[in-house]
């Protein structure tokens, strides 16, 4: 199978005019064949920005054209679940705008659909693609700072208009899910292992409802712990540090949404007070992971992260906003 996989994109949101239809244009083994909205004047206006060919005025029919292989879907969050749900039943695999869906429970529900349909539903966590990430966690499987005994990731963001859809609470929004759920992930994909103790703060946004800022702390096996911060309204951070037994290294910037056009840089110091700056290759993580997908649907790739990864980030997820005081 050499030919192109036709993507249809479930909506016209804003990551996918800005992120993953660039992306999947650019892939060596996709295109963008149809669009859907609930507004075909939308679709319309979509496509044509992106040369796309066909436009649907609905998600349903977009999910029972023929002519479409697999699914983009970056709807909210609150309405993942349905509609990666509704596309698998629909034979459709579904690369899901992170996070996955509102909460464990629709995890759940979301790897069962996959169970019976077998087919695939990925989670678009695009940074543990990208050589910044996964270089980081060779050095630390390489024991270059020793035993890891913390993970500190910090993830904040400006905006504070009331009407994103990011501070819905009906749409699953909040900084936890929009940001804070890349930290609970990047933890996991460093450190390899799941939390067994939660703990948080939080502040609330002013319109109430969703946590605004959100900061947690995770114990994880033998003692080692990890800790985040995320947050609206304050300039953008990204990035993450890991202290072990005998160093420490650091992403200073980029870090889960690392830079598509320029190198970006490891610091690691050891022991013996020497510091090294490793640059990383520049790397697209969205076409990477809209690539890794479509080979996954061709049978030429095994998905690196199965939803079983993405159910047990939701669970840790659901956690940490209990312990914050959201239920």
């Amino acid at each position: 199978m050499n030919e192109l996989l036709r993507w249809g994109i479930l909506s016209t949101a804003n990551h996918a005019d800005s992120a993953y239809v660039p992306a999947i244009q650019a892939s060596r083994n996709g295109c963008v064949a149809a669009v859907a909205s609930r507004s075909l004047e939308k679709a319309s206006n979509f496509a044509q920005k992106h040369h796309i060919p066909k436009v649907h005025g609905s998600y349903e029919a977009l999910l029972t054209d023929p002519e479409i292989d697999l699914i983009y879907n970056p709807l909210p969050n609150g309405m993942h679940a349905e509609w990666s749900i509704r596309a698998a039943e629909a034979g459709k695999p579904v690369l899901c705008e992170k996070p996955l869906c509102a909460n464990g429970r629709e995890a759940e529900q979301m790897a069962e659909a996959v169970r019976k349909t077998g087919v695939p539903i990925a989670e678009a966590y695009m940074y543990r693609l990208h050589p910044l990430n996964c270089q980081a966690r060779n050095l630390l499987r390489d024991g270059r700072i020793g035993d890891v005994r913390n993970v500190h990731a910090q993830f904040f963001a400006g905006g504070d208009d009331p009407d994103n859809i990011r501070f819905s609470q009906a749409l699953a929004g909040g900084s936890m899910r929009d940001l804070g759920g890349y930290c609970t992930s990047l933890m996991r994909f460093l450190l390899g292992e799941e939390p067994e103790e939660v703990k948080a703060v939080s502040q609330e946004h002013p319109n109430g409802g969703i946590d605004y800022r959100l900061s947690g702390v995770l114990r994880f096996p033998e003692g080692r712990t990890a800790s985040f911060d995320c947050g609206f309204g304050v300039p953008f951070t990204c990035s993450y540090t890991v202290i072990g037994t005998e160093g420490r290294l650091a992403v200073p910037t980029g870090a889960m949404v690392a830079s598509k056009t320029k190198e970006q840089p490891i610091h690691l110091w050891t022991a013996d007070g020497r510091f090294e700056e490793i640059m990383t290759p520049v790397a697209n993580h969205y076409q990477l992971m809209a690539e890794h997908f479509a080979d996954v649907v061709k049978g030429t790739a095994t998905l690196l992260y199965p939803i079983e990864d993405a159910v047990a980030n939701m669970r840790v997820m659901d956690r940490v906003l209990e312990a914050a005081g959201y239920p």
